[in-house]
């Protein structure tokens, strides 16, 4: 399950290919080839009409949890202004759990910082037609006790390390004792050992224990983690991490559900760059006072940061001001401007305006 499959380097991998962060580089490891196995890795189509509400998000799985709603892994919010198109609708905004600290959404990004993997995406008009599914509320008893069968539905690749997507598939899975989860990633050690919160998290493994396993891929990030209850499907966790799509046996990792972030009444939607160019206003030259000029942003924001970007050593300028006066070292330099906008919700960068050559 696998954003990051990994090689003998000690990193938590994601089942997520697409999210584009601000800085960071998501890369395959090269690794020898498994046996193969068959299936989510391993699991079966997921026909029944009311798993429809499980989406697939271009390289992540997100589940609708309300008509204009979709909840997904925040580390598959990347950029957000190039937020999915979901069964015809846009998602136009988007909210992050406050404890997660990826570099494309909030600051900078070390592995191990998979706490609080959990976002909201916000559509351009409600999806008719597909009911939503339930989450957990914060007043039922906890769905993800040892032994407990969950099922994972989404859609990514159906061979680990083969870009095989296989439609949205259903596959059954086992929830382990934390104490089993503690094992294996003290064993594996280093971003393992620290990616792992079992306050905050719960491993799954395929049901019957037997190779091939079965379990989540990449693109199976933000994918739910389902029981039934009363005849219908509740969301107890979503997919975060794991390694190698669990064909080493080890298991995957979800956020578990209930989590404060889902109980308010409203979300906090991050903001995002209005359509439009980024400009500098101000003549370029040495002395000169140049502003950094966005076309706003979708929600207010609480802080604005900018980046004034020049092609020398130790070329980035961060300020909390949008005005910057060009020094004498950057004669004959180039410099552009960036925006980022923050706010409970999210952080969001502005596109790279224009180049200014400084006279």
């Amino acid at each position: 399950m696998s954003r990051r499959n990994e090689s003998a380097a000690n990193r938590p991998s994601r089942p997520c290919v697409a999210a584009v962060g601000l800085v960071l580089l998501v890369m395959l490891a090269l690794l020898p080839a498994p046996d193969a196995a068959h299936a989510v890795v391993g699991g079966d189509p997921a026909r029944n009409v009311t798993l429809k509400a499980v989406v697939n998000l271009d390289g992540c799985t997100g589940t609708l949890v309300a008509v204009d709603q979709v909840l997904t892994a925040a580390h598959c919010v990347g950029n957000l202004s190039e937020l999915p198109t979901i069964l015809g609708r846009r998602a136009i905004r988007a909210s992050i759990h406050p404890r997660y600290t990826d570099s494309s959404t909030r600051r900078s990004y070390r592995h191990g910082d998979e706490r609080g993997d959990l976002a909201l995406l916000g559509l351009n008009e409600p999806l008719r037609g597909v009911k939503p599914l339930a989450v957990i509320g914060a007043g039922d008893r906890s769905a993800t006790r040892p032994g407990d069968r969950v099922h994972l539905v989404g859609f990514g690749f159906t061979r680990y390390r083969r870009a095989e997507p296989g439609g949205r598939r259903r596959v059954a899975l086992r929830v382990l004792p934390d104490t089993r989860c503690d094992t294996v990633w003290r064993a594996r050690g280093g971003e393992f050992q620290r990616a792992w919160e079992p306050r905050s998290m719960f491993c799954t493994r395929d049901a019957d224990g037997l190779k091939p396993f079965r379990a989540a891929c990449n693109g199976d990030s933000g994918a739910p983690l389902l029981v039934r209850r009363r005849e219908k499907w509740v969301v107890v966790g979503v997919e975060s991490w794991g390694r190698q799509c669990g064909q080493a046996g080890d298991p995957g990792v979800a956020t578990q559900l209930p989590d404060p972030f889902l109980a308010r009444r409203a979300p906090v939607w991050a903001p995002a760059p209005l359509p439009g160019d980024v400009r500098i206003d101000g003549n370029p030259e040495v002395g000169a006072t140049l502003t950094c000029v966005t076309p706003g942003w979708t929600e207010k924001p609480e802080r604005v940061e900018y980046r004034w970007l020049v092609n020398r050593a130790g070329g980035q300028v961060v300020t909390e001001q949008p005005q910057y006066v060009v020094p004498e070292a950057d004669r004959g330099r180039v410099v552009s401007c960036v925006a980022i906008a923050s706010n409970d919700g999210g952080r969001a960068q502005s596109p790279v305006s224009a180049r200014a050559h400084v006279r």
